[in-house]
């Protein structure tokens, strides 16, 4: 029912669903020493929805030491212990929640990238959930990049790939 209100009459290989708050909202983004404990419950259900499909994680994980107070910004407590509830930054791990998630869901790929790196790679991140082959043109594949370069930097980059040195 809900792949046939998304396609709507169409056929599809493949349907790429996103949302950047899937793993929960900033309030539930860190608990009890790890990141989004409520991500294999989620998950779980995905798994149970999509019980026939193939299901294909792309994520980008961003460095906790930027994370962590980016998210205690958005959650807006008042004490930045209090939010990690008593647990020590460095106690985090992208890799104990990945690590969960294989472990108690079955039968989900990932694709996994530094989201730091998000611009100098897009193009290869949307051939990845696309499943395209490398060679296919994406539209739009420098836009993040333009988004941090200066113009000029930006051509002189266009022309180093395009082979011109000058």
């Amino acid at each position: 029912i809900l792949l046939d209100s998304i396609l709507d009459d169409e056929v599809a290989d493949r349907v790429l669903l996103s949302n950047t708050h899937f793993f929960g909202p900033p309030r539930m983004a860190v608990r009890h020493g790890k990141f989004y404990p409520s991500s294999i419950e989620r998950l779980a259900h995905l798994r149970k929805l999509f019980h026939n499909d193939d299901i294909h994680i792309c994520i980008g994980l961003r460095n906790p030491v930027s994370f962590l107070p980016a998210v205690f910004e958005q959650v807006g407590t008042e004490d930045f212990g209090q939010f990690l509830n008593g647990y020590a930054p460095q106690e985090f791990r992208w890799s104990d929640m990945l690590r969960s998630i294989n472990e108690a869901v079955e039968g989900l790929t990932f694709t996994v990238w530094c989201n730091e790196d998000t611009p100098l790679i897009w193009e290869e991140i949307i051939r990845e959930m696309a499943e395209v082959q490398p060679n296919f043109e994406v539209e739009g594949a420098y836009d993040l990049i333009a988004d941090i370069m200066t113009p000029e930097g930006l051509q002189r980059m266009m022309h180093y790939l395009e082979g011109k040195n000058d």
